[in-house]
């Protein structure tokens, strides 16, 4: 009984990490492209090779893009998460005493 217990806590406590980790990466990775495209749009700017519109156009198209993805994310991290939970039920069923 101890041991189910202990065996549910790790692997929710391992959910609850990749859910974390996931979140930072695709906030790490958000942040990074508007960083980018800011950085090498006003470069280009001030070189006179790009104009104004064209960096708020690329943002524009990243901030499209972001809502898809982060869907697409959470569709695939609550999909893992199911399997998990449908496998620890499945083999708790599975080994439960016959009456």
């Amino acid at each position: 009984m101890i041991s189910d217990f202990h065996d549910i806590f790790h692997t929710r406590r391992r959910i609850f990490a990749l859910k974390l980790s996931s979140k930072a990466a695709i906030g790490a990775i958000s942040g990074l492209g508007k960083v980018g495209i800011l950085f090498l749009g006003g470069w280009l700017v001030l070189r006179g090779q790009n104009d104004v519109r064209t960096v708020v156009a690329s943002l524009t198209g990243l901030m499209r893009i972001e809502g898809p993805w982060r869907d697409l994310v959470g569709f695939f991290r609550q999909a893992s998460t199911v399997r998990v939970k449908y496998g620890m039920l499945a083999d708790a069923v599975a080994t439960r005493p016959e009456r």
